[in-house]
């Protein structure tokens, strides 16, 4: 009777100092944190649809030195009807979380405003072209469209790069939909020889 009464003490002092172990140390027993893996990099732009959201309106027509307000209009809405079209493919491939489109020049030689010129829709940058995206481009234009896009530290964005030749010089205007804003520009000249 007297060894089972030392036995229970000495099984209850191990409890005890066991449990006084596990609250001085609780790390001891739990258990491992699980491996949790690096996030892949996905090239490909995420925005949603909300981010891309219809473009604005046309500019107000303003002066411009030696750029001729008709040549500018014309221009513009050119422009801006594609812009409309653009706008609409970027915010569908949003939604299904597919990349930005980007395509190129819609002619191989910047055109004269004046005289206007037939765009080439078959040109591509890799698989994309104005045709297999549904573009509809004007039978004729007085401007060269192109639409890069890029990826910024604060999301993706692109940018409606427009350029024709009036006078002696290449004009050039930029329309972006992105988080750098910077790169907007309205026309501005640049002198060629």
């Amino acid at each position: 009777m007297r060894r089972a009464r030392i036995l229970i003490i000495i099984v209850l002092l191990g409890l005890g100092s066991a449990a006084f172990a596990q609250e001085q140390e609780p790390g001891l027993q739990e258990p491992l944190p699980t491996f949790t893996p690096y996030p892949t990099y996905t090239p490909y732009p995420t925005p949603t649809p909300e981010l891309l959201a219809p473009p604005p309106a046309a500019p107000a027509p303003r002066p411009i030195a030696g750029l001729d307000p008709a040549i500018m209009r014309q221009a513009d809405n050119e422009i801006n009807e594609i812009y409309l079209q653009i706008s609409r493919i970027q915010s569908d491939r949003a939604a299904v979380r597919a990349p930005l489109l980007q395509l190129p020049s819609t002619h191989a030689e910047i055109p004269a405003a004046a005289l206007k010129a037939a765009p080439d829709p078959g040109r591509s940058v890799g698989i994309d072209s104005w045709y297999s995206n549904d573009v509809e481009l004007p039978a004729s234009m007085s401007t060269s469209v192109r639409v890069d896009v890029y990826e910024s530290p604060r999301g993706w964005g692109y940018v409606i790069v427009s350029s024709m030749e009036y006078g002696k010089a290449n004009w050039v205007r930029a329309i972006n939909y992105g988080p750098e804003t910077w790169r907007d520009q309205d026309w501005e000249q640049w002198v060629t020889d």
